[in-house]
């Protein structure tokens, strides 16, 4: 659970990440969607607990009991802060702790607009104050040994500084050198409903999104695929391992093929499967012709196809279902995802 709220959060930021020069230009809009702050707690935890615990750092939150069910703003952004300054906080302390405090939230009730007040406090290397003015230019660090030691563009705290002022907020630091850094996040996001409180209790253990969408339903896992052949088309072993795993939790028969040349010769001999899941990108012969010689091929044009790729812009979809795919699975893979469209094409 861990891993894919880790991986979910960096794969958003990786596609959607800003642009310093649309920053720059104001040609950014901040998303307005409902959001659990505790999720994004959460996803926090997720990303950043084990990376403390091997460099033998402590993590410690300081957390009000209760906070506001829902919120209504741009989580990703607020995902997006906390991880550049959590980070931040982690990669600039070689010994002792880091403390992320959330402050208790106040709502008013006409206004419903409320403060996120985070500190995020370490026993790092900390920063000369002379060099606190300098740290929320673009490409600017402490100074150049941090650079060298360290790594990093200095772009993070620009950009954080930036969508923080967007949410007619703030980022400020406070730190001496060799004592450690607290970095202050405000935020202002409005409250869905001041009176829908929730506990925050034992938060770090991992849950799902409750925004997200149901996953399949338990009692189907056993047997919504059994007695189905499915032919899994990839040629990068890890991608064939999960692909099959998957599949096989829910009863299906499988079989791996390396690339597109390899699945016809498969099919040439045995035509008797029910789906075939294809990857776009492989040597020898792509997703793309090999679904073209499949349909070409009279014996096999009703084959289900179902592409499965990390090309999922929609001209790569387009470009699937004209190559004659049935549909699109996107990478990385979400159990929800692979299974719902194999259910919905072999009802069909």
């Amino acid at each position: 659970s861990k891993a894919k709220l880790a991986s979910s959060t960096l794969m958003a930021l990786i596609n959607q990440t800003l642009d310093y020069s649309k920053i720059e230009a104001g040609n950014f809009s901040l998303e307005r969607t409902k959001f659990s702050l505790r999720h994004i707690l959460e996803k926090l935890h997720a990303v950043f607990d084990t990376e403390a615990t091997s460099r033998g750092l402590t993590l410690t939150y300081r957390l009000p009991e209760q906070i506001p069910e829902r919120f209504i703003g741009d989580p990703l952004r607020i995902e997006q802060i906390l991880l550049n300054l959590c980070g931040n906080a982690i990669k600039f302390t070689n010994a002792g702790q880091i403390t992320i405090t959330l402050h208790p939230i106040a709502v008013p009730e006409q206004s419903k607009l409320a403060t996120l007040h985070f500190d995020i406090e370490d026993t790092g290397i900390g920063i000369d104050p002379d060099h606190l003015p300098n740290l929320f230019g673009a490409f600017q660090q402490a100074d150049s040994s941090t650079t060298r030691k360290y790594g990093g563009t200095g772009l993070g705290l620009s950009i954080c500084q930036k969508l923080a002022q967007s949410m007619n907020g703030n980022i400020e630091i406070a730190s001496q050198q060799g004592k450690g850094t607290k970095v202050t996040a405000k935020l202002q996001v409005q409250v869905e409903n001041p009176h829908a409180m929730v506990s925050l209790g034992d938060w770090s253990n991992i849950q799902e999104d409750p925004m997200a969408e149901p996953s399949m339903p338990t009692t189907l896992k056993t047997n919504v695929l059994s007695g189905k052949r499915v032919l899994v088309v990839e040629d990068i072993p890890i991608n064939q391992d999960i692909a099959r795993y998957l599949l096989e939790d829910y009863g299906a028969t499988v079989t791996t093929a390396d690339n597109g040349l390899h699945a016809i010769a498969i099919l040439e001999e045995d035509p008797n499967f029910d789906l075939i899941f294809m990857d776009i990108q492989m040597p020898e012969m792509d997703g793309l012709e090999a679904t073209r010689q499949i349909r070409a091929r009279s014996h096999l044009s009703h084959l289900v196809i179902i592409a499965m790729t990390a090309n999922a812009v929609k001209h790569d979809v387009d470009a699937c279902k004209a190559a004659g795919m049935n549909d699109h699975v996107a990478k990385p893979i979400e159990e929800s995802d692979l299974l719902s469209k194999a259910t919905k094409h072999l009802r069909t």
